[in-house]
């Protein structure tokens, strides 16, 4: 059963904190993985990247969300009442590939700095290296590797060894962590805008339909239409998708209508469910447990929506948690419920969702 929009409003559901005008529209956002014991024990590290701007660039911010992972929801304010603590910017580092398209950040295995991966509209991954001087932060840039077109998304294997990347060229791509191409594997699709990698070996994409490839064998991958009864050119585009992080056979891709798909990939090959979050464009879908919901969204049209994944039906009206005026283009979820929002509104928005 849904969450109605009538049900909860945004002040409701969440508190929220927001990053003045930054200057730059907002691209794309993730959490660092890890929290270091020089930064406030309830902040969290976010790297966001911006786009359509004349020097697109990335940028390193501490946010604190009183409540911690384990407190009792999210406390708003500090000690004594008054405004809660602005988020920071520790520092920020030229993006000179072009726009910002996508972001990951992972620690590889074998230790070593955390790294940010990043997806480029001029047709490259790149890898910056996050150094710590105390409490300072830096951006170092380690490795660029090239493919043949835009580049739409990241996505790096929970193994800690690979990392994939997909675009224009309907090309998926898999790198190490240095760099060095390990497959550059074809898609029968004209693009692939966007890419997640659910479990070893097995990765997804999205385009005119779910691609589920293994990229062991390199066979060609499974095709998943979102609309099996439609034709390939009478579906809606898919722009991005996302697993389940505890339920990698979850996966749920957002759309060119404002509908969000999601799948057993196991049980079926039609969507167990369709969620029509939005009036329009769909960039980003999360599937992540929280206290509100397990699927969350966000949209062009300026929301960023949560619903329940067990129990969804057609037709659902999922409730919003975020509003902007302007186009909502990236989400993330930390593993402490924390989500951080990118808007063309140039700020970046926090919610803490286990409240």
């Amino acid at each position: 059963m849904f969450i109605e929009d009538d049900d909860l409003a945004v002040e409701e559901v969440a508190s929220a904190i927001q990053t003045r005008c930054l200057g730059r529209k907002q691209s794309t956002a993730c959490w660092l993985p890890e929290l270091r014991p020089d930064v406030a024990a309830d902040a969290g590290v976010v790297c966001a990247g911006t786009w359509d701007e004349a020097e697109n660039e990335l940028a390193l911010w501490s946010v604190v969300l009183r409540g911690g992972p384990t407190g009792g929801g999210a406390e708003m304010e500090v000690e004594g009442g008054g405004a809660p603590p602005e988020p920071q910017r520790l520092c920020g580092a030229a993006h000179g590939g072009g726009d910002v398209l996508g972001l990951c950040a992972a620690a590889p295995a074998g230790g070593g700095a955390t790294c940010v991966f990043s997806a480029s509209s001029g047709g490259d991954v790149r890898c910056h290296a996050v150094q710590w001087a105390g409490s300072a932060a830096a951006l170092h840039p380690l490795w660029t590797a090239a493919s043949s077109g835009c580049l739409h998304g990241v996505s790096w294997d929970a193994d800690g060894q690979e990392l994939a990347a997909a675009g224009d060229a309907g090309e998926l791509l898999v790198l190490d962590a240095s760099g060095a191409t390990r497959a550059t594997l074809q898609a029968r699709e004209a693009a692939l805008l966007g890419v997640c990698w659910a479990r070893p070996k097995e990765v997804f994409t999205v385009g005119s339909r779910l691609l589920q490839w293994d990229v062991r064998t390199r066979a060609p991958p499974v095709a998943l239409a979102a609309e099996p009864n439609k034709g390939p050119h009478e579906a809606p585009q898919l722009q991005c998708v996302a697993s389940h992080p505890q339920k990698p056979q979850i996966v749920a891709a957002g759309s060119s209508e404002g509908a969000v798909y999601v799948w057993d990939v196991r049980a079926a090959a039609a969507p167990l469910a369709t969620v029509r979050a939005h009036a329009s464009d769909v960039w980003a879908v999360q599937l992540r447990e929280s206290a509100y919901g397990g699927l969350l969204s966000c949209s062009s049209d300026g929301a960023v929506v949560v619903s329940p994944v067990d129990g969804a039906a057609d037709g659902a009206r999922p409730a919003p948690i975020v509003q902007s005026h302007l186009p909502v283009n990236a989400i993330d979820l930390s593993p402490r419920g924390w989500l951080v929002a990118a808007s063309d509104a140039e700020a970046l928005t926090f919610v803490d969702l286990q409240r």
